[in-house]
C-alpha cells in the first residue's frame, strides 16, 4: 500500500475490519470472496482462518504485492478486491464507498503518471467521457436517490405468498434459494424484512447462521451453531427481552446436499417450533426462519415450510419504464436518464447483472465518484 499515506492505510484497514462484510466473514466466506474476484491463486499467501484484524492486515499487505490482468491490463490485487467488495457490499455508507473510490483512484493516478502508454491514455479519455454522467464530476450536488428503491421492484408473486403465510404472531418458516448470494442477501431477504415490517407494523431484527457440511450432522448441531454465536443457553432466551420486535433468522446453507439438508431442516423446525411457541403466544411477536440455499434451488418438502420462488430474469419492457419513473422523481436530467437506461438495457434482464447495474447507478447518484459501465 505504498501509494497511500500512513493515515490512509490505517483508515482502509479499519474500514475493512469493522464496516464491510468482512467483519462477520468466516474462512469459507473469505475464500468465496477472493475466489469470486479472481484472486483464488493467492490463497497460499493469506491464512483465511486468522482473527479479523490479523486477516485484514495480512490481506492488505499481500494483495498490495500482486497483480492480475484485467481487460488486458495489469491491476493491483488490492484494487481488484476493493472494486469487487464495493460492488457487492451495499451496506457500505456513501462516505465509505467514497473512501474506497479514493483509494482506487489514487492507485490509478499513480499508474497513469508513471506509465503513460497509448492504451492508458485512451482509457483515461473514456473515463473522462463517462464523467459527463456523474453528478460529482459535473460539479452538481449529489442527488439523494434512495438505493432501497431497488428492493421494491418486482418479486410480487413470492412476496404475496409470504404475506399470505406469515401471521401477526407466532413462528413461521420459509425457504429460498438462488445461485448468487448478493441476490439472496441484499434483494430477497431485505424485501422479506420490509414485507414483514409492513404487515406487522413492528420493527424486526435479522439474525443469521451459516451451515457447512463439515460441521453439521444433526439438528442439534444447527441449534448449537445459533446458541454459540449469540451466546444463549437455549432458544427461549431469545424472547426474554422486552418489547415486541419481530425476529428473522436466516439459515445459510452453502454445501449441504438437499437429501441431507431436508431431514435436518425438518427435525430442527419441529423441535424449535415446539419450544418457542409458548414464548410467542399473546406476545405480539413473530419468529421467522428462512432457509437460504446459496447456489441451489430452495429446500423443498419440509412440512410447514413455504417455498418462495425467485424470478429467473427481469423483464426489460417493465423494468425500464419503472426505473425511468424513479429517476424522474429524483429530478435527474433526461440526458442522464437515457444513459442509465441504456446501461440497464444492455444487461438483457439478467437478474444479477441488472441488479448490480442498478445498484451502481444509485451509488453514482448518491455522490460516489466511482465510474461504472
Amino acid at each position: 500500500m505504498k501509494f497511500l499515506t500512513l493515515t490512509e492505510r490505517a483508515q482502509l484497514q479499519n474500514l475493512l475490519t469493522h464496516k464491510t462484510v468482512l467483519k462477520t466473514a468466516d474462512a469459507e466466506l473469505r475464500s468465496a470472496l477472493l475466489t469470486n474476484c479472481g484472486l483464488k491463486e493467492y490463497f497460499s499467501l493469506i491464512q483465511l482462518d486468522k482473527p479479523q484484524l490479523a486477516f485484514v492486515t495480512i490481506l492488505c499487505q499481500q494483495l498490495s504485492e500482486v497483480h492480475n490482468t484485467v481487460d488486458g491490463f495489469p491491476r493491483l490485487g488490492l484494487v481488484i478486491f476493493l472494486e469487487y467488495l464495493s460492488a457487492i457490499d451495499i451496506s457500505l455508507s456513501p462516505e465509505d464507498q467514497g473512501f474506497i473510490t479514493h483509494v482506487i483512484r489514487k492507485w490509478e493516478q499513480q499508474q497513469f503518471s508513471s506509465q503513460k502508454t497509448p492504451q492508458e491514455k485512451i482509457a483515461n479519455l473514456l473515463a473522462q467521457e463517462r464523467q459527463k454522467y456523474s453528478t460529482v464530476a459535473s460539479g452538481e450536488p449529489p442527488i439523494k436517490v434512495d438505493r432501497d428503491v431497488i428492493i421494491d421492484y418486482d418479486l410480487e408473486a413470492p412476496m404475496a405468498k409470504f404475506r399470505q403465510e406469515v401471521g401477526y404472531e407466532g413462528a413461521f418458516v420459509f425457504a429460498i434459494g438462488y445461485r448468487h448470494l448478493i441476490i439472496l442477501e441484499h434483494y430477497i431477504i431485505e424485501r422479506l424484512r420490509r414485507e414483514l415490517r409492513g404487515k406487522t407494523r413492528r420493527q424486526n431484527q435479522q439474525l443469521e447462521i451459516r451451515l457447512y457440511r463439515k460441521s453439521i450432522a444433526t439438528p442439534a448441531d444447527i441449534e448449537r451453531e445459533f446458541l454459540n454465536k449469540y451466546q444463549f443457553a437455549d432458544f427461549t432466551e431469545l424472547f426474554n427481552t422486552q418489547g415486541n420486535t419481530d425476529m428473522m433468522l436466516i439459515i445459510w446453507n452453502y454445501d449441504i446436499p438437499e437429501k441431507l439438508m431436508k431431514p435436518l431442516a425438518q427435525d430442527f423446525w419441529t423441535t424449535i417450533a415446539r419450544s418457542i411457541s409458548p414464548c410467542l403466544k399473546n406476545q405480539s411477536r413473530c419468529f421467522v426462519i428462512v432457509w437460504a440455499n446459496v447456489g441451489k434451488r430452495p429446500l423443498p418438502g419440509v412440512n410447514g415450510c413455504t417455498t418462495l420462488s425467485t424470478p429467473k430474469k427481469f423483464k426489460p419492457c417493465d423494468l425500464l419504464p419503472w426505473f425511468r419513473s424513479q429517476l424522474k422523481m429524483g429530478g435527474i436530467r433526461e440526458e442522464q436518464i437515457q444513459h442509465y437506461l441504456r446501461r440497464l438495457e444492455n444487461q438483457d434482464g439478467e437478474l444479477i447483472g441488472t441488479y448490480q447495474e442498478m445498484n451502481q447507478i444509485i451509488h453514482e447518484l448518491q455522490g460516489s465518484s466511482r465510474l461504472y459501465g
